[in-house]
């Protein structure tokens, strides 16, 4: 007799180290470069609000690409 005898679906484990925690951050870095080069080229469509919000995406993915680094490491 084996441990599943066919009563109870297998037993599935989730990812430690999902592609969403590994991808996601570097996404929000290419979003933001691509909202400030939109509020460096088009200023006259509200320029300014694209560089500030494309700096904090930047910002936002690299801290995020460093925590998840982090937490990898300690296999959280």
């Amino acid at each position: 007799m084996t441990h599943n005898d066919g009563d109870s679906p297998p037993r599935r484990y989730r990812w430690k180290y999902g592609p969403l925690r590994l991808v996601m951050p570097w996404v929000c870095v290419v979003v933001g470069v691509g909202m400030v080069i939109k509020g460096l080229v088009a200023p006259e469509n509200d320029g300014t609000t694209f560089v500030v919000l494309g700096v904090g995406f930047v910002i936002l993915g690299v801290a995020a690409a460093v925590v998840a680094r982090w937490m990898a490491k300690r296999g959280i």
